[in-house]
């Protein structure tokens, strides 16, 4: 289904933020 397909992608990308960000705070 196009909807899970799409949830899926915003919980990877929230997911890529996440990690990004606390890689920045270790800067």
């Amino acid at each position: 289904d196009e909807e899970d397909f799409n949830e899926a992608r915003n919980v990877s990308a929230l997911f890529l933020v996440r990690e990004w960000l606390q890689a920045q705070g270790r800067l």
